[in-house]
């Protein structure tokens, strides 16, 4: 996936790429009038200093460069959030508490989401507004693709496939980053002095631990423990460099398993309406932004268990949509009011009414399984699954049949998150046993 990576943490800026002839890199030190740690403060000033790296690893510019930005765990919101299956709409005061879990930043500054990692588990990811506007403003002046911006801590527990609560252990020159992670999603980072690290160590009392190679901390045999392998890491050559290792290797190996906080951005979902008169001759699209979900991320101190202790909070948190009175109005349409078929009666949301056949559009072994899996945890009705006659399918489409299409709202909220690019129809066969039938296309995260 990537053929440039970046990355700034303590004002040191290093870049990578590997080429025919093997791994290449640079790597220089930014004022701090320029960049505050991770934090770009001069976005020109930034572009012209990242030129110049760029010019020491290519002579020559190359064409079709792009970029992969890593990001360093505390530019990343990251928290395993346990999601109620009857939690219904959070009142205020969940959300307040919320909120104060979040230390230093406010949900209105992040752009953030989440994905699910098994039933009523779900990963929490956010990140910065103004990191990531910045760092699209360095790119656009020097005129290069930002392809992807990853965090490291998500890429671990995908390198070590594990399911299982382990523990990662990344040290650095004075400090140590310690990632807690269970069911492959992150539920806690933490950064410490390496003087701490044996009593944390002794503190989780964690049979599952991974030790990112290096020089600075030694751990002895008092603590059993694992070293994260990179394939082909050239020990000497890219020392300092080992997340850009892990991020070339699984860009390139693993590429779906890299989640791209690009994606937070909000984008549009297009809707089209099939109009039952074919006279018309047009197609209505209704444009809507979509709403960020509201969780949180708690830090876990002392703590013997992931899954007790001060993260035992999140297990109480859940996830609401944002009204859609809080979206900015020139990014919304006037959207058409549902209303019920002619000669019907108001429509009663009761999901177990609405019958729904799931097909896979896409080709990927399961997917229509684990949508059935997905909606029925949400209490729908799936009454089959199967193969879409045609594949290769990207986007997911929901055709109901008419009588029925007062679910869209409701559906369509559910589903968004995980199924990124949803179209709606409403001319479904009346005659058919179900109600609802759903091709799902490849654009899903999650799922």
């Amino acid at each position: 996936m990537p053929n440039l990576v970046v990355t700034l943490n303590n004002n040191i800026l290093k870049i990578s790429h590997i080429g025919k002839d093997g791994f290449h890199k640079a790597e220089t030190e930014l004022p701090k009038e320029v960049c505050n740690d991770t934090e770009i403060t001069e976005p020109k000033v930034f572009s012209d200093h990242l030129k110049g790296l760029l010019d020491q690893l290519f002579p020559k510019k190359p064409r079709g460069l792009s970029v992969t930005f890593v990001l360093e765990p505390n530019d990343v919101a990251l928290n395993i959030v346990t999601l109620n299956k009857k939690a219904g709409i959070l009142d205020e005061k969940i959300v307040a508490e919320e909120k104060k879990l979040l230390e230093g930043i406010t949900l209105e500054e992040l752009y953030f989401s989440y994905y699910k990692l098994a039933p009523f588990e779900y990963q929490f990811v956010g990140v910065r507004k103004s990191l990531i506007e910045k760092l699209i403003e360095v790119f656009s002046k020097l005129n290069i693709e930002l392809k992807h911006c990853v965090s490291w801590p998500l890429i671990l527990p995908k390198l070590v496939g594990s399911l299982e609560a382990v523990v990662f252990l990344v040290p650095r020159k004075e400090t140590s980053v310690f990632v807690l992670s269970n069911l492959s999603g992150i539920s806690l980072t933490k950064e410490c002095k390496n003087a701490v690290v044996p009593k944390i160590l002794d503190s989780l009392e964690s049979d599952k631990l991974y030790v990112m190679p290096n020089d600075v901390l030694s751990l002895g045999s008092k603590y059993k423990h694992k070293i994260i392998e990179i394939p082909n890491m050239e020990t000497k050559k890219a020392e300092g460099f080992e997340m850009h290792l892990l991020t070339h290797y699984m860009g390139d190996v693993k590429p779906d398993d890299m989640f791209d906080l690009l994606s937070l951005i909000p984008v549009p979902v297009v809707e089209t309406k099939k109009l039952a008169l074919a006279k018309v001759g047009k197609v209505l699209s209704v444009l809507l932004v979509i709403g960020g979900l509201i969780g949180g991320f708690a830090y876990l101190v002392n703590n013997k268990n992931i899954h007790q202790g001060e993260v035992a909070q999140a297990q109480d948190s859940v996830v609401q949509e944002t009204p859609r009175q809080d979206l900015p109005k020139e990014n919304v349409e006037e959207e058409e009011e549902v209303k019920p078929a002619v000669g019907g009666e108001e429509l009663p949301l009761d999901k177990v009414n609405l019958k729904i056949m799931i097909e896979n559009g896409a080709g990927e072994a399961g997917l229509a399984g684990r949508t059935k899996d997905f909606l029925e945890n949400l209490d729908y009705n799936v009454i089959n699954v199967g193969d879409s006659e045609i594949v290769g399918r990207q986007n997911t489409l929901l055709k109901f049949k008419t009588s029925k299409i007062g679910y869209k709202e409701t559906l369509r909220r559910e589903m968004r998150e995980n199924f990124l690019d949803i179209v709606v129809e409403d001319d479904l066969d009346p005659d058919l046993e179900y109600d609802l039938l759903i091709v799902v296309g490849t654009k899903t995260k999650g799922i």
